[in-house]
């Protein structure tokens, strides 16, 4: 790809001037600078949202409005420029305790609609000088044919996504003929890539083993989508998607076939900036046209309006028409400023603004002070109360309230009306003028409809136990008379329905509680090119594999060409070549025999480590217990997952220590707590570290700093204290100490919540002497007990606690109205309780004996308690073929044990630990036995990397997810992908470069997620927008690997500038590090650009924006824009090896940005929160990357 930008010559004299004139404008390096321009100023937007509104942030750092433009002179020239506070560099997450800069401390610096118009000149310029038409004759008819027909078929494409007059749901083609069509199609490509391998001859080893390689993936994967009954054309969900994207896909393919007639080998390229340029000029189009709204329905309701919350008005009704209110509106921002006047002929009287407030609220029944501005109306007992603004960091998508005090006067006599109140929620107020009355009335700017939506029911799906979202959705009636349309749909997350130009979306819910009624919260979106960047994506995606593919096979071809390496060459810095062998690796036994050895020893270990735990007979058999299930934060899951998370919350281990200083598992600890054993309370399981909260608990600082609940139980009054304390600072000005007492505070909770989710409610009920006494008295006592018992299981059936009793059945039990098909122990035992004192004449139609379930595990915590080994056992035995006579909905017998493997087996630990014994081996290699040591290197990595994809497998199946869920599996999925690159170059270079890379990498980041799995569970449900397996199965995958190639490419740059600096460092190793780093950037710039676009047509999907300037939508683009800029330097021979090594390097930095430290911020969509230790991970990370990329810049100059 390095050609890609070669001028060509024998031009005519008419266009080598234009070539002179446009040739600044066509320069490579130009395009370096505006991708650092636009990193800039994608990096401020980022970080201005952490005290500004994010539509605020869009509209004053990236958007240029035709409006802005009016002032004319200098006011037009700032529109295209922004002024950025120094300020927002220092943002409070990162550095809380950092000094206000003054205001003129910061620069004026050109909008992002300014660098990406300078971008698109530089693309056309480029394009007018670089990229030559070398077709001729029919060839070139041919060519420019195909490009028109693609051209118009891109336009249909668009063009489909837009119905202004009904329904956007038909189809050319059905889901399922689509499904087949694609299943087709994946066997073609298996089946041409065997044929390929086939025909390719014998002295091409390398090209025949990728070909059966791809043979074999592709046929695996054909298999299990054919065989394995996947039928993904019932989701309408994802084959809608599919059915977008194919169609981009055809446009993009006929384009790619004029591009090749006409550009040759440069038809990839050509086609993926023609791709970029359509995508940016959609963020234009959007910018300008784009309207986003939303509708608020009530069960029964029915509406033909939307509102606009960006922009609120004021609205004056005159209701004098028996049918028809007139409505004259006048838009907030033009009485934004006190004093601000709008006076029209349309309005009775003259408005002037006195006060406006951009959050506020109305407090009820709240005096006014005596400054009121009100005069008149409801501002006479009430006054307005301002609030702040919201911010990027309102990741709960909160909208400002605004309250405005007008003056009004009458247009005809001049008489004063008095000074009004208004806000946002506050109903019409009454105006009376010469006798007419009008309403008056701020609010939301409000469009109104051709049909109307009437919204018949909303439900709200949870998951299991718990509180949290899994779906929404709403069942209306969509009426249009002109159209003469009345149809029944359904719209829920990720299903919206398009109609008539606009698109609802499902976005909110919202249930009264006290009258019980629901609302539904609609986003309605008018976007007419909203199928611009499915397109763009596509035709991106095409030239892009295009060009790959060219790059490969010339990769691929000189690897053939290679010449076979001698003896006396040593090491190996060539491609792998089809029979080529090093001297060392030919000679002795020690290449062969060392690396199996070594390769068994850790197989045989690891495997060791597989081995389920038993019991003895003559013991509590624990074990056993672990492997029963429970419903935990929405999934079932078996105890030994409760056990081992809940422990890692309080101590950061998965196992502890008792009295006698033995290790003890986590199960053990768990079957303390919830049978009441007194052990419990004397276990060290609450890690505290700070030495002030120690202080304040009265404890000595001890090793490990594990604690016991005897330990600080005589001094909660003082913790309780202290904790009521932190509760009122604010989560960004928590100072260590604070945090650390709120910490303990959750610790508590969770220890308490187990301890309640098992201590049935029992009351005290009168005795037969009390019935005896006082019949009367002892029947008021028996009712009052056994109504506080019930409303005490209620409470803890609401308060999100672990399930343990699975219900048979449960659909039509009212019992398991709030938890589901399963029940706490505490209160299915107190309700079995309460049935049985029930008299005979009480219980008919009820169960008559206690469920079986809650009497079999009421045997196993008591024979625990009391250490009654045979009773716990049989009723443990007892209660496993209990569950396997009966069946449940969302309970897998296989995947609860399973899970007890996988958390007894630990893969992932083993992993990290293989890594480092691999890297210890590549370091003893560069000392001495070179090539044995490789060899034992490379395969022992190859097994870490079969382990680490096992665990991965693993957590699919236990997850039925996708790989990649959250921030933790972020970590141990970007491991394995940099293991995997690590890997393959080894595999070609033989060098020892890719093990050192792929150990490093894995222990990393495995170690990173080991680091976060002390949250608690790993395998987290997702929020309503998040539940849907396309996006994270395609985005989510995508933009991690993204993830993955750029930290493989920054390694191998600080591989290269640690070995520039080795004393008779070889070029020929440093320029095979440098393919290295160059493969993989080309890797990083099509995961990440297809990535993050994939996430923008996710977003598009799920609420209409397809680019929003969230944080970490920016971190991706960041990332993408990163690796253009690097790959661009590159082509231009801005740099060299060791150039490209640094900027590498620094890429690190993007990565780990985008990772990270977007979430540090707080704000967005997409934050999962800050941690004190990822920000000095972060700080870290960049010092090192900075430092090294700083020496590397110290290297001879020839060598940059």
């Amino acid at each position: 790809m390095s050609d890609i930008e070669t001028p060509t010559a024998d031009r005519s004299p008419m266009m080598s001037r234009i070539a002179r004139g446009l040739g600044p404008l066509a320069s490579l390096k130009l395009t370096v600078v505006l991708f650092a321009l636009a990193i800039v100023i994608v990096l401020a937007g980022t970080l201005a949202q952490v005290n500004a509104d994010v539509w605020d942030v869009v509209d004053e750092y990236f958007r240029v409005h035709p409006s802005q433009l009016s002032d004319g002179g200098l006011g037009a020239l700032k529109a295209f420029f922004v002024w950025i506070p120094g300020q927002i560099f220092l943002p409070g997450a990162f550095f809380p305790n950092a000094p206000q800069l003054p205001e003129w401390a910061g620069f004026w610096f050109p909008k992002g609609w300014v660098i990406g118009g300078f971008m698109l000149l530089n693309l056309l310029s480029a394009h007018l000088i670089r990229f030559k038409i070398q077709a001729r004759g029919t060839r070139l008819v041919v060519g420019l044919w195909l490009l028109a027909m693609g051209v118009l078929v891109t336009w249909l494409v668009v063009a489909s996504g837009s119905n202004n007059e009904g329904f956007q749901t038909e189809t050319l083609i059905s889901y399922r003929r689509l499904w087949d069509v694609l299943l087709f199609g994946l066997f073609g490509l298996a089946a041409g890539s065997c044929w390929l391998g086939l025909q390719t001859g014998r002295e091409h080893r390398l090209e025949r083993r990728m070909a059966f390689g791809a043979a074999a993936a592709l046929g695996a994967m054909f298999a299990w989508l054919f065989l394995g009954n996947i039928d993904l054309w019932k989701s309408d969900s994802s084959m809608r998607i599919l059915y977008q994207l194919v169609k981009g896909t055809v446009a993009g393919v006929v384009l790619l076939a004029g591009c090749q007639a006409l550009f040759k080998k440069r038809a990839g390229i050509v086609l993926l900036h023609g791709g970029v340029a359509l995508l940016m000029m959609s963020e234009v189009l959007v910018g300008l046209k784009a309207v986003e709204t939303k509708m608020n329905l009530g069960e029964g309701e029915t509406r033909n309006f939307v509102f606009d919350t960006r922009h609120p008005e004021i609205a004056v009704i005159d209701s004098s028409n028996e049918k028809t209110d007139t409505v004259t509106v006048v838009p907030l921002s033009k009485l934004a400023t006190p004093g601000a006047q709008v006076s029209s002929d349309l309005l009775p009287f003259d408005i002037e603004s006195v006060q406006l407030l951009r959050n506020s609220m109305v407090p009820p029944a709240l005096p006014p002070d005596k400054d009121n501005p009100a005069t008149a109306g409801n501002g006479k007992t009430r006054q307005l109360r301002e609030i702040p603004a919201s911010t990027g960091v309102s990741n709960d998508s909160a909208v400002d309230l605004p309250g405005l005090y007008v003056k009004l006067t009458d247009k005809k006599t001049g008489a004063d009306l008095g000074t009004w109140m208004t806000h946002v929620f506050e109903d019409p107020q009454t105006v009376t003028v010469d006798g007419k009355p009008y309403e008056l009335q701020l609010r939301f700017g409000q469009t109104y409809l051709p049909f109307s939506i009437k919204l018949n029911n909303v439900s709200k799906d949870d998951y299991l136990g718990t509180k949290m979202t899994r779906n929404y959705s709403s069942e209306i009636v969509l009426t249009d008379p002109e159209k003469k349309t009345e149809e029944q749909l359904t719209i829920w997350m990720n299903n919206p329905l398009r109609y008539r130009g606009l698109t609802f979306y499902q976005s909110g819910y919202h249930r009264d509680e006290q009258s019980g009624r629901e609302f539904t919260t609609l986003q309605v979106v008018s976007n007419t090119g909203w199928m611009i960047p499915y397109v763009s994506c596509m035709i991106v995606g095409v030239g892009m594999a295009y060009q790959f593919v060219l790059t490969l096979l010339r990769f691929l071809n000189r690897s053939s060409r290679s010449p076979v390496t001698t003896a006396a060459a040593a090491p190996v810095v060539t491609p792998r070549s089809g029979d080529a062998r090093t001297a060392a690796g030919s000679a002795g036994g020690w290449s062969r025999w060392l690396p199996l050895a070594i390769c068994l020893i850790a197989a045989l270990y690891i495997g060791s480590k597989a081995r389920p735990s038993t019991s003895r007979p003559t013991e509590l058999d624990i074990a056993a217990f672990a492997r029963l299930p429970l419903a935990y934060e929405g999934r079932v899951k078996p105890f030994d997952s409760l056990a081992r998370n809940s422990l890692l919350i309080l101590s950061g281990k998965q196992e502890y220590r008792d009295a006698e200083n033995r290790k003890q598992p986590a199960i053990r600890w768990l079957l303390d707590v919830i049978s009441g054993r007194p052990e419990a309370r004397d276990s060290r399981v609450f890690r505290i570290t700070n030495l002030e909260l120690l202080r304040i608990l009265k404890l000595e600082p001890r090793e490990g700093f594990v604690y016991s609940v005897n330990d600080f139980a005589g001094q909660m009054n003082a913790f309780v204290e202290a904790l009521q304390a932190s509760e009122n600072v604010p989560k960004e000005s928590l100072t260590v100490y604070q945090r650390s007492v709120r910490d303990l505070g959750q610790d508590i909770m969770l220890y308490r919540t187990l301890m309640e989710a098992f201590d049935p409610p029992i009351p005290d009920l009168p005795t037969e002497e009390d019935r005896a006494k006082d019949p009367e008295g002892a029947k008021r006592q028996f009712m009052q007990a056994m109504m506080s018992s019930m409303e005490e299981a209620r409470r803890i059936d609401e308060s999100q606690v672990p399930l343990a009793i699975p219900i048979p059945d449960a659909e039509d039990s009212a019992e398991t109205k709030t938890t589901g098909q399963w029940q706490p122990f505490a209160t299915s035992a107190a309700r079995a309780f309460l049935l049985m004192q029930l008299p005979p004449e009480m219980r008919k139609g009820l169960p008559s004996e206690a469920p079986k379930q809650t009497i079999l595990m009421q045997r196993m915590l008591s024979a625990y308690r009391q250490n009654n080994v045979s009773e716990f056992n049989d009723s443990v035995r007892e209660y496993t073929g209990w569950l396997k006579s009966n069946k449940f909905e969302q309970l897998s017998l296989t995947k609860v044990r399973f899970e007890v493997f996988f958390n007894q087996f630990a893969p992932f630990y083993w992993s990290m630990v293989l890594c480092l014994f691999v890297f210890l081996l590549s370091i003893v290699g560069w000392l001495g036995l070179t090539e044995p040591l490789r060899r034992s290197a490379f395969w022992l990595m190859a097994l870490t990397f079969i382990v680490h994809t096992f665990a991965l497998v693993a957590r699919i199946y236990i997850s039925g997810r996708p790989p990649v869920t959250n921030l933790y599996s972020t970590g141990i999925f970007v491991g394995w992908a940099v293991v995997l690159f690590g890997l393959a170059c080894e595999w070609f270079y033989r060098l020892g470069v890719g093990n050192a890379v792929a150990s490093i990498a894995g222990f990393i980041t495995l170690g990173i997620s080991h680091f976060l799995a002390e949250g608690g569970d790993t395998f987290t449900v997702l929020e309503a927008v998040l539940d849907t397996q396309f996006w994270l199965a395609t985005h989510v995958v995508t933009i991690n690997l993204g993830y993955a190639a750029t930290a493989a490419a920054g390694l191998f740059g600080v591989y290269h500038i640690i070995y520039s600096f080795v004393p008779n460092a070889q070029p020929e190793v440093g320029r095979a590090v440098t393919r290295m780093t160059y493969g993989s950037l080309c890797f990083a710039i099509l995961f990440s650009f297809i990535g993050t676009v994939l996430g923008g047509l996710w977003a598009d999907d799920s609420w209409g924006r397809f680019w929003g300037w969230d944080p970490k939508e920016n971190g991706a683009l960041i990332i993408v824009l990163w690796n253009c800029l690097v790959l661009h330097a590159k082509w231009d021979g801005m740099v060299k090896d060791r150039g490209l090594a640094v900027l590498s390097t620094l890429g690190l930095i993007a990565v780990s940005w985008s990772w990270f430290g977007t979430n540090q911020l707080g704000a967005g969509l997409h934050a999962y929160g800050f941690t004190n230790a990822a920000r000095i991970g972060l700080f870290v990370t960049w010092a090192i990357s900075l430092v090294i990329a700083g020496v590397g810049c110290l290297g001879r100059k020839s060598q940059i």
